[in-house]
């Protein structure tokens, strides 16, 4: 994606918008979601379509006592009303261990 005015790679250019996304986006309530994982913590992203779907974190999940992990792992699913976030996560290292990650349920679209 090429930058925008201000030099921002992080959303669709508003310029661009309008041709891109069609005529309705600035009224829309369309949200794109995904998640990423990195030695921080299991990442909540979200992006507007009204905002040129410019990414930010909703929530960063990680559980005290496991600072020394390389990579945050999970899965997470958005419930039809787009206001909740089911998501499970853990230590990237619980993979092979018999072991339970964590879960949260997040309001974060209200």
């Amino acid at each position: 994606m090429k930058a925008d005015e201000n030099g921002d790679k992080d959303r669709v250019p508003a310029k661009e918008r309008g041709k891109v996304l069609g005529n309705g986006y600035a009224k829309s309530s369309d949200t794109a979601w995904t998640t990423i994982g990195d030695a921080t913590g299991f990442h909540l992203l979200t992006a507007d379509e009204a905002d040129g779907y410019r990414w930010k974190t909703a929530a960063t999940l990680s559980e005290p006592g496991f600072f020394d992990t390389d990579t945050w792992i999970g899965n997470a699913c958005v419930t039809a009303s787009g206001d909740r976030a089911l998501v499970a996560y853990a230590p990237r290292t619980f993979t092979n261990m018999n072991r339970p990650g964590f879960g949260r349920d997040l309001r974060f679209w209200l």
